[in-house]
């Protein structure tokens, strides 16, 4: 029996699993086979070509629409994985690797910036609505790395989550610092990792005041990738995790009941 010690949770939040399997959108079915239906480049801007790949499920056939910056190298209607760009180099198509902060990428999802549907593998429609637009904002940012525009939207989703879960501002008239706000966030939820509201604590320039373009620096983006998950996980274990245990406990109970009566009957009918 070959045991697999590593936590694969993390591929249900992509979109492409791997050169030839992804995550359907449409109908929902997870480490599906797609193919590229179609491809191209335009004109983002005079300086800027992107390029737009159409992907299709090989199960419902929808197809979904994703950006990236880069010419991606494709093989019989599949990525390279990991993902390698093309250049025109004397007339010849050649292959590179996409490096980021000198560092090789290694996932699919990495290399876009965009996706129809958007990603909603990763927050669910239970959390907040502008947190999660807040969120996805920050992911977007992040990808076409806008890292000051990804920093703002991460600490506005924080902020938000704070105030929602009144998390008071100020004490006797004097404002809580940012760090004693998620001290007091994680007290309220002790049932939620500890190590969670401390990765968030850490967080150096922080602030409660209005974001103003100068007045903070923005993450670089792996903390940023590390801080989105973080807040993530989070809100998840808020707001999704008990609603789903209501709804198990309610389709248990319902199945119980459907026994009882079962039961019940029956032993009536052996009765007569």
């Amino acid at each position: 029996m070959t045991i697999n010690n590593y936590d694969e949770s993390h591929i249900e939040r992509k979109y492409f699993i791997d050169g030839h399997m992804y995550n359907c959108p449409f109908c929902n079915i997870r480490n599906v086979q797609y193919e590229i239906s179609n491809s191209g480049r335009f004109s983002w801007s005079r300086e800027r070509d992107c390029y737009f790949y159409l992907v299709k499920c090989s199960h419902c056939d929808h197809t979904s629409f994703h950006l990236s910056n880069y010419d991606l190298v494709r093989n019989y209607g599949h990525f390279e994985n990991p993902p390698k760009q093309r250049k025109i180099i004397q007339g010849e198509n050649q292959s590179f690797k996409i490096l980021k902060n000198g560092v090789e990428v290694m996932e699919l999802d990495e290399v876009f910036f965009y996706h129809q549907p958007t990603s909603f593998f990763t927050i669910d429609n239970r959390i907040p609505e502008i947190i999660r637009n807040l969120l996805s904002e920050a992911e977007g940012c992040r990808k076409m790395d806008y890292l000051v525009g990804a920093s703002g939207c991460l600490r506005k989703a924080i902020y938000e989550l704070l105030d929602l879960q009144e998390i008071g501002n100020e004490e006797n008239d004097t404002k809580l610092p940012y760090e004693e706000r998620i001290k007091r966030l994680k007290g309220k939820f002790p049932n939620i990792d500890s190590e969670y509201f401390d990765i968030l604590a850490g967080i150096q320039g922080m602030t409660s005041d209005n974001l103003h373009e100068g007045s903070w620096d923005s993450f670089d983006s792996r903390t940023l990738a590390l801080l989105i998950e973080t807040t993530k996980e989070i809100l998840y274990e808020i707001y999704v995790l008990p609603d789903e245990k209501k709804t198990k406990r309610n389709i248990i109970a319902k199945m119980r009941e459907q026994f009882k009566q079962q039961k019940s009957t029956a032993d009536t009918e052996s009765k007569t």
